[in-house]
């Protein structure tokens, strides 16, 4: 252990043996700190800044199992394959499981088989998953994307509303929420609709350096796709691009559009805004959504 470092010894053994670094990245070790001491905590971090890890380590440390809520379940399960691959008591359950093993994981987490145990908000609809859950001694309730409990985010997994209930029903368990974006407002209202109303804040931002963000205002459609051509041939990157509806060729759709483009730059699709007032709902396919 560093002469800076604010956690134990057993900590920093973990981590190096367990996960395989020697070192955290900014932000964990403060957020871990704050875990071991009992608080709750909302983190805002950037994608890829090592948020699981915040939940991860401490799951080792308590008595009982760490209660994972995640939106996706290919994001379950390749999280699950990675503590596994390092020894680590993990499992999920999600409609991609039979009720049967389904039931037996829930029972083995109950009897204290596993230390983290990741489900989608869905699962708190279940009586019967809530009452055999009620029985398991859950250590940390850890809230994935927790942006989807505030505005705009519930409409797109509305049972993110639920997780208050769930929580009440489990008797209080201590609180993780993790996001990578959240204004202020945000965080108010996740904390609110959490019921968490003394949750400690880490917010180191949401920024990636290895993102550029770029809005380029053109006129006219040749002129717009030698733009898409010269950015996508220059950057070589994977990307998501957006255009208003009216930018569209006639009788093309966006995704032929994309095609288009693709042909004549023959590279891995950029990025490239092509309005400063572009639609939400007029996301091109074909890239890297």
């Amino acid at each position: 252990m560093t002469s800076t470092s604010i956690l134990p010894d057993r900590v920093h053994q973990l981590l190096h043996e367990r996960f395989g670094y020697q070192d955290f990245r900014p932000g964990q070790e403060a957020i871990i700190g704050a875990l071991l001491q009992g608080q709750h905590v909302l983190t805002v971090m950037p994608t890829g800044s090592g948020k699981s890890l915040c939940y991860q380590l401490p799951a080792l440390l308590n008595e009982g199992c760490t209660l994972v809520i995640s939106p996706l379940i290919a994001l379950m399960k390749d999280q699950v394959d990675s503590l596994q691959a390092h020894g680590i008591a993990a499992t999920f359950v999600n409609s991609s499981l039979s009720p049967q093993e389904q039931q037996e994981r829930l029972y083995a987490c109950r009897a204290g088989h596993y230390k983290l145990l990741y489900i989608a908000p869905e699962r708190f609809r279940s009586q019967r998953f809530l009452d055999t859950i009620a029985q398991t001694r859950v250590s940390l309730f850890a809230v994935d994307e927790a942006h989807c409990i505030s505005q705009w985010g519930h409409d797109f997994r509305p049972d993110y509303l639920r997780l208050r209930q769930a929580i009440e029903y489990l008797q209080q368990p201590q609180v993780l929420a993790l996001t990578a974006t959240a204004t202020v407002e945000v965080q108010d209202d996740i904390v609110q609709q959490l019921g968490c109303a003394a949750m400690q804040r880490f917010v180191s931002g949401f920024d990636r350096p290895n993102l550029t963000y770029r809005v380029l205002g053109v006129k006219g459609q040749v002129t717009k796709f030698k733009v898409l051509g010269k950015y996508w041939m220059l950057r070589r990157r994977a990307a998501v691009s957006f255009t208003p509806l009216h930018a569209v060729p006639w009788r093309r759709s966006p995704v032929s559009c994309t095609s288009t483009v693709r042909r004549r730059s023959s590279t891995t699709p950029g990025c490239v805004m092509l309005n400063d007032s572009v639609p939400r709902t007029r996301l091109w396919r074909g890239s890297a959504v």
